[in-house]
């Protein structure tokens, strides 16, 4: 499975906003907003995320109905993210592409 339960994650995105996100052993995610200083609170949106081998799929977002695709790379602190077919949803790809880091 790709997280663990109360996995916290954060990453700095392209804009260089540190969002944090909290990726639950059944696939859900939520994410908190750039600001907050860690999960817990009311998450500012929540999709679901599964992984099929290096393949990652985030579902609709507030800004997107679409499902995006990615490819993921896992080291023991790291969860790297690279777009593979999120075109239709630039915001979504801004968030979620880069290196996050283990936060606790």
């Amino acid at each position: 499975m790709l997280a663990t339960a109360c996995a916290h994650t954060a990453h700095r995105n392209a804009c260089g906003h540190l969002w944090l996100v909290k990726i639950t052993r059944a696939g859900n995610l939520a994410a908190y907003t750039p600001g907050s200083k860690k999960c817990g609170a009311a998450p500012d949106f929540t999709t679901t995320v599964s992984a099929a081998g290096r393949k990652l799929t985030i579902g609709p977002v507030p800004l997107c109905s679409t499902k995006g695709h990615y490819i993921w790379k896992a080291s023991a602190k790291t969860l790297t993210l690279r777009a593979t077919a999120d075109k239709k949803c630039s915001g979504r790809s801004r968030i979620f592409t880069g290196v996050w880091k283990r936060h606790h």
